[in-house]
Order: C-alpha cells, then structure tokens, then sequence
C-alpha cells in the first residue's frame, strides 16, 4: 500500500470465515454475541491492521464503532465511514474515520477527535448518543459523562459538519443555571419532535423533573427548550439516562427514564403532558434504559442480553449480547422499515499479524424481539 493511513483492507466474506474457522473465537461474550449476530443481516465488514491507525492499539479491549448516518452502509471514496469510540484505563477517546479509497479499503481519521477522563467504577460511567443532525446529510455522536461529585454530566459531540469537537464541561452550569442533571440522552430516532434540539437531559427542581431539549449548533451545545415538568419517582434518581418521544398523532412528548439503584436498574416514564403528567411511573422492566424503537417497544441491556419490552414494560422477548453493541437505529436501510443497527469489534490474526475486526449487523426492529 502506499498511503499511511492505509494499512486498512477490506476483506471478503470468504476471508473473514476463514478467520472465524482457523481461529475460532476463544472467549464466551465473543460466542455469543456471533451467535446472535448470525440471526441479523450483515451490512458491512472490515479490518484494520495493528497500529495502522492513530488512537486503535492492540491492548484497547472495549472498543465500540459507530456506522455513520451521513450516507448507506456502502463504503464510498470520500464519504464517512463510522466513529470508533475507544474505553482504556480511565479514559475515553472518539474519532471519526472516514474513506480514503476502495479495493482495498483505505481509511484515515477524519474530522475532530475529544477525550473525556471517566470514572469505571461507577455504575454508568458513560454513555453514546449517535443520532442524525438536523443539518441536511449529517450526524453526530454525542458522549455523556457521569460527574456524580458534582451532581452533573459533562458532554462532549462529534459532528460530520464541524471540524472540532463540542464540549461542555458542565451541562448544569452551560445550560441550566445550574440545577442538577438527573439524566442525559437523546429522543428516539423514531419519534423526533418538530422543534430544534434532538438531544435531552433532566434537571432536578425542588421535588420535580424537568424535562428539557438539547441541541447542537455551531460545534456548541445549546438549550433546545422546557418541555414540561413532572413529581420526582421514589428513590434518588441521579446520573441517569433519558429517552424522549414525540407522539405526532397525540401531540405529547413522552420521556422514559432510567437510573442505576444499587443493584439493579429502574425505569420510569411519564406517558402523557401536563396537566396528566404528574409523576413518574415505575415500569417492571430490568436493565438498562437503551432506546424506544420505532414501534414504541422499549430496549434495555441487561447483564448479558439484550431485551425487548413493551411500551408498559411486558417482556417481549430477549437474546445473548456478548459484545454486541447498539449502535443506533434508522431507516435508510430498505427505504420503508426501521431497523436496529448493532455492531461488533475483536481482535485476531491473518498471516500472523494483528487486526481490529469490525462487523455491522441490522434487524428489522419490529422483528428484534424475535430473535433467541
């Protein structure tokens, strides 16, 4: 190859069973998570050799990588590819990568690139919103980050439109005079509101939630709007993660909370506006809060599954997980259904050198709780 950022090739179908047969995989989360993977359809697959990107070592164990929503699944020279989102020793880095050339695949890091210090300790350190811009053709990919000393969550966002990273070291301070966050997230991709602001946070008032839009504008974060306020569930909701929906047909916003409480994980939601929204109610869901998809069914992770529920918090059905992350969920794929994006990264070998497999899965979401 003959460029530096090369040392990236895209491997055929055929090699990659020839990987999985000659060196199968030696680990239980790996397993599965194939396992599972080969119920979906895989969208897209490659490899990136040892070293042969800037911010991917070998020793980085918990990577996840997110297929960019600014075009198809379908690598094209010139257009973004994804975003890889590295956890090593107390510390997060995220960057975008984007096509260079094809056959063979020719990656290059593209864009800005931010690093967030996380405490591993806690019981949500973190969490990856990859949701789609309001800007025509982009995306974004916004890490929140648990400050529980200080009652807050930092952020930070990567945007296909913006050359540097937007960063709030205090979303309290930045945007709500400073009243704590209870939790941070995004509306479901499905149920967008007609307003500015995509992505969402609770703030903790005297005995209630507020519930408030968060947008992303001129590599900044910005104060999309109150929605409504509601009585505060039992418990000490802190450090969660929010889920907002915006019924078109009832005209409401709907917002499904999740907080880690000692051992477990608690989900409450608040299903109509005010004046009817006055509290939170608990649902008898476990795990924890991912997203709602499309059909309004709601999906959490447990310790090892992913799970499907209800919109009232029925079991619907649940499969392995392993090292299956969810990446996000569109509806670019066929043109008329949603589907539920997952992807999975490990290491291995090919002629005794070291790559970075990545591997992109989609299933329907209306058939995701299908799949054993």
């Amino acid at each position: 190859m003959t460029k530096a950022a090369p040392g990236l090739i895209l491997l055929c179908c055929s090699l990659l069973l020839t990987v999985s047969c000659t060196l199968p995989p030696v680990d239980v989360d790996l397993s599965v998570a194939l396992a599972s993977a080969d119920q979906m359809t895989l969208r897209q697959s490659f490899a990136v050799r040892r070293n042969a990107l800037d911010g991917i070592e070998s020793y980085a164990r918990h990577i996840r990588y997110y297929p960019s929503l600014a075009g198809t699944l379908e690598a094209a020279a010139g257009s973004p590819l994804g975003y890889f989102v590295i956890e090593h020793e107390g510390w997060l880095n995220a960057f975008g990568v984007q096509v260079d050339g094809v056959s063979p695949l020719q990656l290059s890091r593209s864009g800005a690139s931010l690093g967030l210090p996380i405490q591993t300790g806690s019981a949500d350190a973190y969490h990856v919103v990859h949701t789609r811009r309001q800007a025509a053709g982009h995306d974004k990919l916004a890490i929140f980050r648990a400050r529980p000393a200080d009652g807050d969550f930092s952020a930070a966002a990567l945007a296909s439109d913006f050359a540097n990273e937007a960063r709030a070291d205090s979303l309290s301070d930045e945007l709500f005079g400073g009243d704590p966050l209870a939790a941070a997230g995004a509306y479901a991709a499905a149920w967008l509101p007609p307003e500015t602001g995509r992505l969402a946070a609770l703030t903790l008032v005297n005995n209630t939630l507020d519930a408030h839009r968060v947008g992303l504008t001129s590599a900044s974060f910005s104060h999309g709007g109150t929605i409504w306020g509601a009585e505060v569930p039992p418990g000490e909701p802190a450090y969660g993660r929010v889920v907002l929906l915006y019924n078109e047909d009832l005209g409401v916003t709907i917002a499904y909370a999740g907080f880690a409480d000692a051992n477990r994980y608690r989900t409450f939601a608040s299903l109509y506006d005010p004046p009817d929204a006055e509290e939170y109610r608990e649902l008898p869901i476990s795990g924890r809060l991912q997203t709602v998809l499309a059909g309004g069914e709601v999906l959490t992770r447990t310790r090892d599954k992913w799970a499907v529920w209800s919109a009232s918090g029925e079991p619907r059905g649940s499969f392995a997980a392993g090292r299956l992350q969810f990446a996000h969920e569109r509806n670019d794929i066929d043109g008329t259904d949603w589907h539920a994006v997952f992807t999975l990264t490990y290491w291995g070998r090919v002629d005794d050198q070291d790559y970075l497999f990545v591997r992109v899965y989609s299933v329907a979401s209306a058939r995701l709780h299908s799949i054993k």
